[in-house]
């Protein structure tokens, strides 16, 4: 017997929506947060499909049951926009939240406690009010980097796994981060 895939969509303003069927249905799928959020992140636990992380306008969600019920993480990004979670492929109980604005928070025990990263990102945008980390990658060469792109303000690199962070690529045209850099560029920029 073949399960289907289960598939999520996270839209702004409609809140998270699920397909068991492989996208032939969805339904909405927001029970424990508020129906109508702006779902700008999500990630799935890479060992236990059932666990998820949602990152909305109100902080961190969390399921246990593939996105069946949500509870609200305690952590210090409640009432921030969360833009973009990384939990470690190699290390899924350590969980990154990037936020508007740009601040970087890690958890080492799944949530439970939480530290800022230390981490200089310029937080203030006259053109967009707060910049924004809109993206967080781990490094497929490296356990320990990880990559964060920030709207306005560049590309950073920890190699403590989300610890702190450094500047990196001085002088690149783009500073204005919005996804993931290809593993190629990642892979020749982890020699920096």
């Amino acid at each position: 017997m073949t399960i289907p895939h289960r598939l999520y969509v996270g839209t702004i303003g409609e809140g998270l929506w699920r397909s068991t069927d492989g996208g032939t249905k969805f339904v909405r799928a927001c029970d424990g947060m508020f129906v109508e959020c702006h779902v700008r992140a999500l990630a799935v636990h890479p060992h236990d499909p059932r666990i998820l992380y949602l990152g909305s306008e109100s902080g961190l969600y969390r399921s246990d049951d593939g996105a069946g019920n949500w509870r609200r993480v305690e952590s210090p990004v409640n009432g921030l926009q969360v833009w973009s979670i990384l939990l470690l492929p190699h290390d899924p109980d350590t969980v990154l939240a990037g936020t508007c604005p740009s601040r970087v928070f890690r958890s080492g025990d799944s949530g439970r406690t939480w530290a800022e990263a230390r981490a200089e990102i310029v937080q203030d945008c006259p053109r967009i009010m707060h910049t924004r980390l809109t993206v967080l990658a781990a490094d497929p060469t490296d356990p320990d980097t990880v990559w964060a792109g920030v709207e306005i303000d560049g590309l950073r690199r920890s190699r403590d796994r989300g610890r702190t962070w450094q500047r990196v690529g001085r002088g690149h045209c783009k500073s204005d981060l919005h996804r993931a850099p290809p593993a190629s560029m990642i892979r020749a920029r982890s020699t920096m």
